[in-house]
């Protein structure tokens, strides 16, 4: 598994150097190291959009054409870390889990419905006058038929 998760890493980072840390050698590498006297605050983000859409993903020259609020999320919140006080550190990490095998059940209409399909369907309804007009032609129609046998 780990190979695996290598792999993947790889491939979607290549200028990344994957290395593994000796912690039980030199327990000062590891970055999630609790000190003493240290505190600690997490944070999670969450999917903004439904769990069926994708993420955005970014290669290394989008983000560097875009410099901008278009560009990848993730390096504002890291470019944030590097400006902590002195004698702090940061940590941020990427936990990766399989998602359930369920996970999609909710959402497996969509993948046979047409996007718009919904919009379609609340278009079709008549919202014209055409048949207000109808009626009260006919209305009109059977009172000047009325009114003509009572003459």
């Amino acid at each position: 598994m780990r190979h695996h998760l290598e792999a993947q890493l790889a491939a979607a980072y290549p200028q990344a150097e994957l290395r593994q840390l000796k912690l039980e050698r030199y327990p000062a590498l590891d970055p999630a190291r609790l000190e003493p006297d240290a505190q600690v605050q997490a944070c999670a983000p969450v999917l903004r959009g439904p769990q069926y859409l994708p993420l955005r993903t970014f290669r290394d020259a989008e983000v560097e054409a875009t410099r901008n609020a278009q560009a990848d999320p993730v390096l504002g919140l890291l470019s944030t870390l590097g400006d902590l006080p002195d004698g702090w550190r940061s940590l941020a990490q990427l936990v990766l889990r399989p998602a359930p095998d369920d996970w999609c059940r909710g959402y497996l209409r969509l993948a046979v419905e047409h996007p718009l399909a919904a919009e379609r369907a609340a278009g079709r309804a008549d919202t014209s006058l055409t048949s207000v007009f109808l009626l009260a032609g006919l209305v009109a129609a059977g009172a000047l038929a009325w009114q003509g046998a009572q003459w």
